[in-house]
Order: C-alpha cells, then structure tokens, then sequence
C-alpha cells in the first residue's frame, strides 16, 4: 500500500510521461508503444503502465 507521498509521485509520473508521449510526433507513430513508470517505495517496487 503506498502512502500519500509515493501516490502523488505515481500521479505525477505517470502524467508527466504521458505529456510526454502525447508531445513525440516520433512516438506517436509507433502503434505498439508500451511505456512504464517504475516506481520503488523502500524495498518494494511497482510498474506502472502509461498510455499515450
């Protein structure tokens, strides 16, 4: 279970790749694109998957 701290890192990621990938005329045209935050809490880690 996160605490707030790590879930508002997790919101924040995630959309800031998402910008990201949404701004990449490159990546855009990439029909199976598959991107991930990886986020580490301690010993504990989580993938995230972001869409564009």
């Amino acid at each position: 279970m996160l605490d707030a701290r790590a879930e508002a890192v997790k919101k924040e990621a995630a959309g800031q790749l998402q910008r990201y990938l949404r701004f990449d005329d490159y990546l855009q045209n990439l029909e199976n694109l598959k991107a991930y935050v990886v986020l580490f809490v301690g010993n504990e880690g989580m993938a995230i998957e972001v869409n564009k």
